[in-house]
């Protein structure tokens, strides 16, 4: 079967099981709960807690080629190809909804940059995650060494933006270089490029390479310069 065969396969059987991801995943983690609960042991813990962190990941990453992500502009509708974009989103949502379940991970040392890893993202070394950190896309920053994220700061690669026909969704890597310090409540948005050393002050949104104090943002100006 020739690559564009299992291409188009899979934007016609699998994307729209995609949709159930949230739901099947959800479920696997109750089942995985129940069977921790009535049996208590090291057996049901470890099931648990690849029932919650590794199933989603690695289910995602199985069918990551399927579903290429373009970054910058594309168009996002009912009418329009599946966009790889949604299918990662579908397998991420959970951990949006249930933020604690990655704020135990910045407990442990490392264990937080190693997660965003197993997405897809670049992160260096020593990287301070304060508790409340919000992610938007686990798989497309790029973080140096010895930096600082802000505490309440929401890192998105992405923006989206409604239109006549549907959305349009503008997506960019986040790049933050070496020894960045990040202040508290920082918006960090498509686009996003700290160089080495910067520090940007609280309550400061940047996206495109664009730096203002939080306000409304000028989505169209962003999305025609992308």
């Amino acid at each position: 079967m020739s690559e564009a065969a299992v291409r188009a396969f899979a934007t016609k059987i699998l994307g729209p099981a995609t949709k159930l991801a949230p739901v099947i995943l959800l479920g696997s983690w109750l089942f995985a709960l129940r069977h921790f609960i009535l049996h208590p042991g090291v057996g049901s813990g470890t099931l648990l807690v690849s029932a919650v962190y590794l199933l989603p990941v690695a289910s995602y990453r199985l069918i990551e080629p399927l579903f290429p992500i373009h970054t910058g502009a594309s168009r996002l509708g009912r009418n329009r190809p599946l966009n790889g974009w949604a299918v990662a989103h579908r397998f991420q949502i959970l951990f949006s909804v249930f933020e604690s379940l990655e704020r135990i991970l910045r407990v442990v040392p490392g264990a937080y940059s190693a997660w965003l890893r197993l997405w897809g993202s670049r992160i260096g070394k020593r990287v301070y995650w304060t508790p409340h950190t919000l992610i938007g896309d686990r798989t497309h920053l790029n973080i140096g060494n010895d930096v600082f994220i802000g505490n309440a700061s929401y890192l998105s690669p992405h923006i989206v933006k409604k239109t006549r026909d549907g959305f349009l969704l503008l997506l960019k890597p986040i790049v933050i270089e070496d020894q960045v310090f990040v202040g508290t409540h920082c918006v960090l948005g498509p686009g996003t490029l700290l160089k080495k050393g910067f520090e940007l002050p609280a309550y400061h949104m940047t996206i495109n390479g664009k730096f203002k104090k939080q306000e409304i943002v000028d989505v169209e100006e962003i999305t025609e310069s992308a």
